[in-house]
């Protein structure tokens, strides 16, 4: 039903679509009618329209601003926490890197030290086993950002 329809198009409306409506006495169809006949608003967003805002400053002093106020508060720690998320994702990526670092250059170390010790073949897999899974990891990742950025879009 149209937001602004009168009572007579809402009368019309009924005894078209319900035609057992047109047999009630005029006092009982407007009686429906003024049963039937609401109005419904809505909006999206983190803040009414205008012309709602004004009316809430007509029910509650300063009702308007108190919104706008909590709209303003509420998008500046929403802001305060994603820095802080951004902030703690970015140092745990790089504490990870500084580790695989030192994991990775401690293995390979010692698989040079086992090849000069004359264990050539543990040598080979230690060291081979430390390069692959390595190259694994960053094609693994790049993958993965690639499919992490194609659901964002």
């Amino acid at each position: 039903m149209a937001k602004n329809e009168s009572g007579n198009e809402v009368v019309a409306l009924l005894k078209r679509k319900a035609p057992a409506f047109s047999r009630l006495p005029p006092k009982d169809q407007q009686e429906i009618v003024s049963i039937v006949v609401r109005q419904q608003t809505s909006y999206s967003g983190p803040i009414p329209p205008a012309d709602e805002l004004k009316r809430y400053s007509e029910v509650v002093n300063d009702g308007a601003e108190r919104i706008m106020k909590a709209f303003e508060t509420q998008s500046e720690h929403r802001r305060s926490i994603e820095k802080v998320v951004i902030s703690s994702q970015q140092q745990r990526s790089d504490r990870g890197q500084w580790m695989g670092l030192i994991v990775a250059m401690s293995t390979i170390g010692s698989a040079v030290f086992l090849a000069y010790s004359g264990h050539d073949a543990v040598a080979g897999v230690l060291g081979g086993g430390t390069v692959l899974g390595l190259v694994s990891v960053f094609v693994i990742g790049r993958r993965q950002q690639s499919e992490d950025l194609e659901k964002k879009r």
